[in-house]
């Protein structure tokens, strides 16, 4: 992983066969994408129980039990 200039996250995914490569990625060019993601997590869990929650807690559509 590379940072520099105005990239500050980027991804990527390979997906290698004998033969093949497939690439996936993804880059971000501005923080506020991580902070906005940030608050949306921490209004989601305040007021909840403690517990351990994941990402599929946050993302869910459905009222999340606690693990």
């Amino acid at each position: 992983m590379v940072r520099e200039g105005d990239e500050p996250g980027s991804h990527t995914v390979r997906l290698e066969g004998t033969a093949e490569v497939l690439t996936l990625g993804h880059a971000v060019r501005d923080r506020r994408v991580f902070a906005s993601g940030a608050l949306r997590a921490a209004q989601w869990l305040a007021g909840r129980p403690p517990a351990y929650y994941g990402m599929d807690d946050l993302l869910s559509r459905e009222s999340p039990s606690a693990k």
